[in-house]
């Protein structure tokens, strides 16, 4: 009898151990799940954030009168709100990575077209029109990522 009460006490410590360390268990995920809730609404505040400035962008460049200098400024506002995205995989890295390359190339190509002088006015104007185009197609191609 004893030893059968001796073996009953153990198997309840031995319950009472592992609901223990279930519940331990338990509060670790809760708290690695509060933990991503908070990573997932800074990564949806940051994607917000670009996809707010390219539409801005995209609506500025439909209006015939943005200058350069508006266009640069824009096109770097782009930039520090890609620079911010948190990307998770390769693959977002890797578009992360390629749209900053793409805003670079426009920013020299902007910086290009300001400094060419010997243009005139009509021809700056065309260039700057098939530029602001060439920008609204790769705005719209390649931020889907972030869609």
């Amino acid at each position: 009898m004893k030893i059968l009460l001796i073996v009953f006490c153990l198997a309840m410590s031995g319950c009472k151990s592992a609901l223990l360390e279930m519940k331990n268990d338990n509060q670790i995920k809760k708290e690695r799940i509060a933990w991503m809730e908070s990573e997932l609404a800074v990564l949806e505040d940051q994607k917000q954030q670009l996809l707010y400035e390219k539409n801005k962008l995209l609506s500025e460049l439909n209006q015939k009168n943005i200058t350069l200098d508006e266009l640069s400024t824009q096109i770097d506002k782009l930039k520090v709100a890609n620079s911010k995205i948190k990307a998770v995989t390769d693959a977002e890295r890797i578009k992360r990575d390629e749209l900053s390359q793409s805003l670079d190339d426009y920013l020299r190509k902007i910086q290009t077209l300001n400094s060419e002088n010997h243009l005139s006015i009509s021809e700056k104007e065309k260039r700057n029109d098939a530029l602001k185009k060439e920008i609204i197609d790769m705005l719209n191609e390649d931020i889907y990522l972030y869609q």
